[in-house]
């Protein structure tokens, strides 16, 4: 099973809860008591997006984290390489040029390229999915065959 890290999960919920939020800032604590997230948890991962300017840390008595980018700026991709960092369906599919990365079945594989397209597919779809589409329930999205 292809299956999302649980921090990831975690970190889109962030997101969205940042987004439905009235105030511009909220707190780590806010944030954790209204996702149900321990408080560590939530730190960890808000220094994760801070990392990958999805977010923005204000200090002070009224500090706390704002997202600094539209919600339809912020794609699914983004928020799974913030937290996993590059991803591939198969080995071959990493865009990593270091052999020690390589499949040891590179040269003459039958089945790369079409590894390749489809790992091409899913982070496109990652790519144009955005927090937008997570919150609008109303969204319809449709991948089209790449030729």
């Amino acid at each position: 099973m292809i299956k999302v890290n649980r921090l990831t999960d975690y970190a889109t919920l962030i997101i969205c809860e940042m987004a439905t939020n009235k105030s511009d800032i909220v707190s780590a604590k806010i944030l954790s008591d209204k996702t149900k997230i321990s408080e560590t948890t939530v730190i960890k991962l808000l220094k994760m997006l801070l990392r990958k300017d999805i977010i923005k840390s204000h200090r002070g008595t009224a500090g706390g984290y704002k997202l600094i980018k539209e919600l339809d700026e912020i794609s699914i991709l983004d928020v799974v390489e913030a937290i996993e960092g590059e991803i591939a369906l198969t080995l071959c599919g990493k865009n990593n040029k270091n052999s020690s990365n390589n499949c040891e079945y590179t040269n003459g594989c039958k089945v790369k390229h079409g590894w390749n397209k489809i790992n091409s597919l899913f982070m496109l779809a990652l790519q144009r999915f955005t927090i937008k589409d997570f919150i609008d329930d109303n969204t319809y999205f449709q991948l089209e065959k790449v030729r």
